[in-house]
Parts: C-alpha cells; structure tokens; sequence
C-alpha cells in the first residue's frame, strides 16, 4: 500500500498535504486515498484531497466511488463533504448499486436523509432488480423503510409489495407493520406468485404470520406451483406456523397442482408433529395425490419410521397402491429403509404384494441391491421364487446386474439356481449377457447348469461371446461349458464374436479349443462371417489359428468374396495375404448388408437369401420399403408428367413423341441386344460386368485396385 493511502487511512492530514506535492492528482493513488479516507470519516483528509484537484467521482477496480463508501459506513461528516464538492448521487458500481442503496442496507437513516434532500432518486434499481426499499425491508431497519417512504414511494408501487414480502421472508414484523400502515396490500405477489404470507410460512415465522393474519391476509391463495401457506409450512414442518394457520381457518386438505396435500408433505419429510397437528385438525388420512400417493406411501419412500407409526397409528391404509401398484412396503424396500419396513410388516403388510407388472417387495430388494432389507422380507417369509410379469425372479434381477451380495442372500434362501424367465433365461444367461462375472461365479458355484439353452437355443457362453465379455466367457469355460454348442441357426460362440470382433473373447476361445472352420446352418464360418463385417482384427485371428481361407460359404461365397462385395479393404488384402484365391469372373459376392437394423443371428435369417430358403425378416422389410418408395416416385413421375402434358396442350405445343423422329427401340429389339451381349460375356469377347450388387461405384473401385495390387505381386 502506498504512503498517501496509508495517511489517508489513519487521518494523518500534514502528511497527505506533503506527499501530495510530489503526487499527481489523477494518480490512482489519489484516487484509492480519497475512498479509504471516505470509509474511515477523515473529512481533512478528503478536504486536502479534494483541494489538491483528486476527482471526486473517481472509481475503484469495483467501481465504487467516495460517495457510495461513506454512504455504506455511514459516515454523515464525510458524506457532506463530497456532496459539497460536486459528488455525482446517482452513480452506481458494477453491481448497479448506488449511494442510497448501501446506506438503506445498512440502515444509515442520517445518510439516507441527506441523499434524499441531495435529489437521490428513491425508486433507482440494481442489476438484479433491486430497490433501496427492498434492501432496507430484508435487512429490517424500519427506520430506513420510514424515511423512504416519507420520500414518496406510493404503497401500490411494485416495489412496496415486494418489501412487504422481503421483511415478510425473514421476520421483521416491525417493518412489515410500517408498510401495512403505509397501505401496502397484504396479499401482493410476487413474480412467482407468492404472497408475503406464504413466504413468512415457508419461512416459519410465526409472529410475521400473526402480523398478516391479522392484517386479513387471504389463507387460501395460491402460487402458480398451487401452494398455499399451510402446503408451504408442512413442508418444512413448522408446528407453529401451522397451527396459527389452522385457527384461522385454513384448508386441512388443500392440494397443490400434483395433488399432494399438506400431510403428504409432512409425511415425505418425516415430521411427526407436524403429522400429529394435521391429523388433529382432520386431514384425511389415506387421500392420493395425482400418482395415487398417500402420505403413508411418501413417509415410506423417504423412510421417516417415527412417521410411518403415526400415521399406522390413525389408522392409515397399509395396503394401498399407487398407479404402477406399489405398496408402502415397496416403496420402502426400494430404499432398503429396514425400520420402516419392520413397522410395516408389524402392522401386517402384505409382504408378497405384487404391482402391475407383478413385482414384489423381494424383487425391488433385489434390483436395488438391498442386502438387509432382503434379509428383512425373508424372515417375515416372502417367498423366494415368484416371478414377474415377463417370469423374471428376485435371483435373475439380482443377477442381471451384478449384485453379488443379493445374489448370496437369496440362495441361502433356497432360491432355485435354474429358474427360467418367458424367454427361457436362467440367472446365469442373464448374468453372462450383461459381463457380471462375480455373479456369475456365485451361480456356478451354487450348481447352475452351464450349458442350457434359452428359446432361441442360446447357451450363456453365446451370449457372452456375442456382446464381447471376456471375463464372463472365461468364467465359463473353467466351469466346463460346451465351445461347439450351437444356437438355432447354428452359430456357436467363436462365430458370435467373430461377427462383433471381440478379439479377447476370440482369443480365450481358440485357446480353449474352439473348431476354427465350424459351419452354421448356411454353411457359414467364422472366417466368412469376420470378412463380412470388416473385422480385421477378428480375422487375423483366425489366419493365424489355420483358418480355411477359401472355404465356401452359401451360393459359393467365400471370404475374399464376402470382404471384396462388403467393402473391407484391409480384410481382403489379409486374405490374399494368407493364400486366397481370387474370384473368378462371373463369381458371386457377398450382397451388402441391410442395414435398417441388426443384422445377426439373434433376429432370424441371414440378409441373403439362400438355396430353396426364404428371405430373412429384415430383409423383407427393407425390400417392402424399397418397392413402396418406388411405387411413390412412380406416381410421383405419374402426375408430373400429366400436369405437363395439360400445360403443352394449353400452350399449343406438341408433343414430345410428336416432336422428335427417332423412335424408341422394340421391346423385342431390345431383348435380342441383351441376349447377344450376354453370348458375348460367354466367348470372352467383352469383359463382365460386375454383379447386380457390387455394381456400386466403392465395390467397383475395390475390385479394380485388389486386381492391381495382386497383379504387382505376382498373384
């Protein structure tokens, strides 16, 4: 800090005059010296300051000028001596704030007096909208709120109502009572729609609530959220608030816009007395809210026990469901809340609820890995192995995702290890599907059969394969589960994750003896599969395990073929790499794949057709697409052509067959020239074409460079 600051700050005046004839005026030292003598009341200072030409409107790096810092300390001595000097009053910081603002914060009624004689304009806001009035009301200095409205700030004014509801929120009942004898209106809102009762509600001021009341608030109006101030001081259980509010006459069961009243509120936050003074006064016990939520339900949800008894107490519903049809039970087993539970089940809940998908209490335990409030529901003796609507168990949820310790619990239990679901999945399918290895050791341990089948004819070890899980295929491989086994179209698990390029998986299976060239039902191989879908790293992986590198797949299709018609660069230069035989002019390629959705064994046929087959779902579907939309631009061309000829013949203009003189060829003309062009492809005079489908300009251009680059080496 500099010398003249420093003798600024202690009011030393013989040494700001001498550091001053070596100091410019305009220097920011001068500047900060005349602020910090402003803060601290040294009126000679600022008096030797303001002579030696120092400005007196000058800012800080906050904007802050002398004026507004004395206003804020209220220093009176100091503030007529920049007001005598010339100080701008309606100056703000970078916070829109001005001199009147901060002495009405701090209640400097003396400042606010002489700024107001000044000219000060009373109704100037801040950034975010805030007046002097407001500033002095939420900081409760009625002597400030006196002199500002002596000022002339009219009590209809925007800015009166939101004073109101600022002393309203924190509890100055001696402002608010200066601006209800002011006629401020009691029931003012503000832009949310909250009046300063509902705010002194919330806030839990009971006094500042009397002080409305008797003012004649209105009890029962709302915000725009449908809130009341009996829905607003339920909510944060203030007993005091609320009995004020029931003596004068309050809805005991008045709803906000989600239908939920003032119990369920206090229920949700587990407030017994204010749950006692509810009931007191008669609230209905089991009404619902718009989700069919009773207050038992949101005091179970929230685990509130003490609650949870008193409402049991009065006699609340145990039983009731809300619209997906879970019970309080439910509810609190989805939190794992065992107390809330145990009051349940003493109250005699039924503990094998079911909701509208047929859930009960022990599968949401399950789901949300609750240990002990699965060990809860045991022992009041929930049975272990119901099943959901789709005929899942509380095991496959627990399995599904990953809860070793649920897992445990319900096999201890008795839980049967192989049980299936509508779709014929075991606990330990599900587990090898989504990776759950620890689950999946559990399983294995407690006896799970390791190679059954779902409906489809998929074996865990498949589905672990076919989504890439390397730990799950290895966990199953040590429990002695079949590599070869097939699924319904024949693929086992090596084509699985051939088909994805789950190297790891590929690697653990090849290790474990995986027959590298084993066919599905359409005479597919695993290196087949990998060519077509491009993985060239699956693909290495079966050249180096001495895969069948020109093995036929359906139609004569061989690898080369398959990468050659799919677009795989990489795969083919691989293939050729290993021996691959080009193919030979008139050969077929692999079609390219359809891909409106997944195109894999898991859905049905393959995307081609094969021999005497049919065409798989998809397939169909995208054809089905395709001729609609060719049907559509032909109707398209259809009108377009029509509307055209209407115009010509408006106009008076031929024709186009009128106009032009040569003439379309037969359609026996051109079926000659086809015929003669293919006996021609035939003798070998002209090069064929390429296939209907690697006719596509990248098929073309890759077919093209392949040959080059064989040709270059020799092939």
């Amino acid at each position: 800090m500099g010398e003249l600051i420093a003798a600024s700050t202690t009011g030393d005046v013989v040494q700001v005059r001498v550091l001053l004839q070596s100091i410019e005026p305009d220097a920011k030292d001068a500047y900060d010296a005349l602020i910090c003598a402003a803060k601290n009341g040294h009126e000679g200072v600022m008096q030797a300051l303001l002579e030696a030409g120092a400005a007196v409107d000058s800012k800080n790096n906050d904007a802050t000028t002398a004026l507004m810092v004395a206003a804020q300390y209220g220093q009176d001595g100091a503030m007529r001596v920049l007001l005598e000097a010339g100080a701008e009053i309606g100056c703000k910081d970078k916070n829109g704030w001005a001199a009147l603002m901060r002495a009405a914060r701090f209640g400097h009624e003396g400042v606010m007096q002489a700024l107001l004689e000044a000219g000060a304009a009373v109704d100037s806001k801040s950034n975010d909208g805030k007046t002097a009035l407001m500033m002095a009301s939420f900081n409760g200095h009625t002597g400030a709120v006196r002199v500002l409205l002596q000022a002339g700030i009219e009590p209809d004014a925007k800015d009166a109502h939101d004073a109101l509801i600022c002393a309203a929120k924190n509890g100055h009942e001696g402002v608010m009572q200066t601006l209800l004898e002011a006629g401020v209106a009691v029931d003012s809102k503000n832009h949310h729609g909250q009046t300063a009762l509902m705010m002194a509600s919330l806030s839990g001021h009971t006094g500042a609530v009397q002080v409305l009341l008797a003012a004649g608030a209105e009890i029962g109006c709302k915000e725009k959220n449908g809130w009341a101030a009996l829905l607003c001081a339920a909510k944060l259980g203030h007993e005091g608030v609320m009995q004020a509010l029931l003596e004068a006459g309050a809805a005991v069961d008045a709803a906000d816009l989600t239908g939920a009243t003032a119990l369920m509120h206090a229920g949700a936050i587990g407030h017994e007395g204010s749950v006692r003074v509810l009931l007191g006064a008669g609230a209905e016990l089991d009404s619902i809210n718009n989700y069919m939520q009773t207050a038992l339900m949101r005091a179970s949800l929230s685990g509130h026990t003490g609650a949870v008894q008193v409402l049991l107490a009065a006699g609340a519903e145990i039983d009731r469901k809300e619209k997906n049809g879970w019970a309080a039970l439910m509810c609190a087993a989805k939190n794992g809340h065992e107390g809330v539970m145990q009051a349940l089940l003493q109250a005699g809940a039924a503990v094998d609820s079911k909701s509208n998908n047929a859930m009960t209490a022990l599968m949401v335990t399950a789901e949300y890995e609750q240990a002990g409030a699965m060990r809860v529901l045991l022992e009041a003796g929930a049975e272990v192995d119901l099943k959901d609507a789709r005929g899942g168990t509380a095991l496959i949820m627990a399995s599904f995702h990953g809860h070793t310790g649920a897992v445990q619990v319900l096999l201890a239990a008795g839980a049967a290890v192989d049980s299936k679901n509508n779709d014929a999945m075991t606990a330990l399918m599900v587990a090898a599907q989504y990776g759950q290895a620890g689950a999946m050791r559990v399983l294995l341990e407690a006896g799970a059969e390791v190679d059954s089948k779902n409906n489809d004819g998929q074996t865990a070890l498949i589905m672990a394969s076919f989504h890439g899980h390397t730990g799950a295929v290895r966990v199953l491989l040590a429990a002695g589960a079949e590599i070869g086994c097939n699924e319904k179209n024949g693929w086992a698990a090596l084509m699985c994750a051939a088909m994805n390029g789950h190297e790891g998986v590929m690697q653990a299976l090849l290790e474990a003896g995986a027959e590298v060239d084993l066919k599905d039902n359409l005479r597919q191989t695993a290196l087949l599969v990998a060519a077509e879908y491009g993985q060239a790293g699956a693909v290495r992986l079966l050249l180096g395990a001495r895969a069948a590198v020109n093995a036929p797949g359906p139609s004569g299709v061989t690898a080369l073929a398959a990468a050659i018609g799919c677009g795989s660069l990489d795969v083919a230069r691989l293939l050729l790499e290993a021996g691959a035989e080009l193919p030979l002019p008139g050969s077929p390629l692999a079609p390219t794949k359809f891909r409106c959705g997944s195109c894999c064994p898991f859905i049905g046929q393959r995307g081609w057709r094969k021999p005497g087959g049919q065409i798989g779902r998809r397939r169909r579907l995208c054809l089905w697409r395709r001729r609609r939309r060719r049907r559509r631009m032909r109707r398209m061309r259809f009108w377009r052509r029509k509307r055209l000829t209407s115009r010509r013949q408006r106009r008076g203009r031929p024709r186009r067959s009128e106009r032009s003189s040569v003439k379309r060829p037969s359609a026996q003309r051109r079926r000659l020239r086809r015929h003669m062009r293919r006996e021609a492809h035939a003798a070998g005079r002209l090069p064929r074409a390429p296939t209907r489908r690697a006719r596509a300009p990248e098929a073309r251009r890759l077919v093209l460079g392949l040959l080059r680059w064989a040709s270059r080496r020799g092939r």
